[in-house]
């Protein structure tokens, strides 16, 4: 059992290794990507409280569209 990793260690991996690769052509072509490597950045210097208040609040930053 202690061979499983830590999900949060497999992620960070996955999002460098990405980053690794594809840096440039994922952040020119994928919006998505950004926002994803934006938000890991925010929960790695901020942590989980700017994390939870994201969550929390989301319908402010992203209104539905009518």
């Amino acid at each position: 059992m202690s061979r499983i990793e830590d999900p949060n260690k497999v992620l960070k991996n996955s999002i460098f290794s990405l980053c690794d690769q594809y840096a440039l052509k994922c952040v020119f072509n994928s919006e998505t990507f950004v926002m994803l490597i934006f938000h890991f950045f925010i929960l790695k210097t901020l942590g989980i409280k700017m994390l939870t208040y994201f969550i929390t609040n989301v319908n402010r930053f992203f209104p539905k569209t009518p």
